[in-house]
Parts: C-alpha cells; sequence; structure tokens
C-alpha cells in the first residue's frame, strides 16, 4: 500500500477550464459512438472540480484521464456496462479527502461543496473510492437517468 500524508491546504484560484476541452469531449465521444455518455460525464467531472489543485498526486487531471481514456479504441468497443466499468478504474478515483470527520464521497456532493479552507484533507489511496462497482452503478444510473435529456 502506497502511503502518501494527507496534506492540508488553501484551495488556490481555480485554473480556467481549456476552452476546446468541451468540443475535444465531444469530439472524443463521437469519434467512440458514445455521445449519449456526454451528459452523464460532464455531470461527473463536475463532481471532481477543484480537485486538480491537488493533481500532484497522480498522473493526470480528471479531464485528462477521462480523454485519454474516451480516445482509446477499446473504449469505442465497448458495451454500456463495459464503460462503465473502464470509467470506475480511472486513476483519480484514487484520490480522497476529509474535513473534520466527514469523508468526501463524488456520490454525495461535489468536492468543490466539501471543500473548506484549512480543514480538508487530501490524499491518494492505493484503491479507488467508491468502490469500482459502485462508481460504475452510479454512473449508469446516471446514464439512464440523464440519456432521455440529451439532445442526439
Amino acid at each position: 500500500m502506497q502511503t502518501i500524508n494527507p496534506f492540508y491546504n488553501a484551495l488556490p484560484e481555480q485554473k480556467q477550464q481549456h476552452p476546446l476541452y468541451a468540443e475535444q469531449l465531444l469530439n472524443a465521444l463521437q469519434k467512440s459512438n458514445k455521445l449519449h455518455w456526454h451528459s452523464t460525464l460532464v455531470l461527473w467531472l463536475s463532481r471532481f472540480a477543484g480537485l486538480e489543485c491537488f493533481i500532484r498526486l497522480v498522473d493526470q487531471t480528471p479531464r485528462e484521464s477521462l480523454l485519454v481514456t474516451v480516445a482509446q479504441r477499446s473504449f469505442a468497443q465497448s458495451s454500456d456496462d463495459a464503460t462503465a466499468a473502464i470509467l470506475s478504474q480511472l486513476d483519480f478515483l484514487t484520490l480522497r479527502a476529509r474535513s473534520d470527520n466527514k469523508f468526501w464521497d463524488f456520490r454525495q456532493t461535489s468536492f468543490l461543496a466539501f471543500y473548506e479552507d484549512g480543514k480538508t484533507a487530501v490524499w491518494q489511496s492505493d484503491r479507488e473510492w467508491p468502490e469500482a462497482q459502485q462508481t460504475a452503478e452510479w454512473l449508469l444510473d446516471t446514464l439512464k437517468t440523464l440519456r432521455p435529456l440529451a439532445c442526439v
């Protein structure tokens, strides 16, 4: 198990989202024939906004990690269940946060809503949290809920 001491930090000014990111994600999803995932992935990524300030713990930001994954050929050929399974194991899902005695769970609230200046510890674990199966279920449930709303 990799041990990384938690650190406390004031959240610096948010990096502005790269203006081409939304277009890049749409293009990658379209090429992968997964355009129906767009709303789900945008909502999912919004839960991790602010975490990029602590990204030195992982190789890629959530946005970068998602774009790389969506561009892979195996992603394009996967079913929705397999897509959720692939996404539920991305490296940034090993990041955890705690404020006082509460642990952050993206399924309940966004990181920015959870974050308390100077009171939030962020660290990397050796496995995903929530567990990969729970994240996959959340993604599929959200996909089913948002898919009828998508303009495809």
